[in-house]
């Protein structure tokens, strides 16, 4: 027969086992609630730092209608994120995600779409695929995360990045 002694030696071991799992589960919960992590900004925006809202992020699941700069143009590398989810990339580093409008226009000097220096209207699907193959330099027109214009940065022109 198991005396009580036994029994409380022959328990611990699976307590120990269920506390430390529950203890790694909560703690994975807790990492993962904390949101994406954030990239600081330098310079113009005037985005209160305290605010839920990210400046930029590096993580893919970044909220574009929440983050950065909510108007105004921004010109960096634009990089495809996820279906209709882009970011755009300073020359400072600051990242800026963003999703296209419905009537987003694009428009291509070469990189997106056309032939080198001739000015094109591109569609959405150009603009995903050659932001996923090829480092595309533009100016992008933001409305509260938002982008309503894409235009490619026309190469030779003062400012070149290329």
């Amino acid at each position: 027969m198991i005396d009580d002694q036994e029994l409380i030696v022959s328990i611990r071991p699976m307590q120990k086992t269920f506390l430390t799992g529950a203890s790694l589960l909560t703690a994975g919960l807790l990492i993962s609630a904390c949101g994406p992590i954030e990239i600081s900004g330098g310079g113009n925006d005037k985005s209160d730092s305290s605010s839920s809202k990210p400046h930029a992020s590096n993580s893919s699941d970044a909220d574009p209608s929440s983050s950065g700069k909510s108007k105004g143009k921004v010109m960096g590398t634009v990089k495809y994120l996820a279906p209709g989810k882009y970011t755009v990339t300073t020359a400072k580093n600051d990242t800026q995600a963003f999703y296209l409008t419905k009537d987003a226009k694009i428009t291509g000097w070469g990189t997106i779409c056309g032939e080198p220096n001739q000015r094109t209207t591109c569609t959405k699907k150009q603009l995903k695929s050659s932001t996923q193959t090829k480092k595309v330099i533009a100016r992008v027109r933001l409305n509260d995360g938002k982008a309503s214009a894409v235009t490619e940065h026309k190469p030779g022109t003062a400012g070149d990045t290329h």
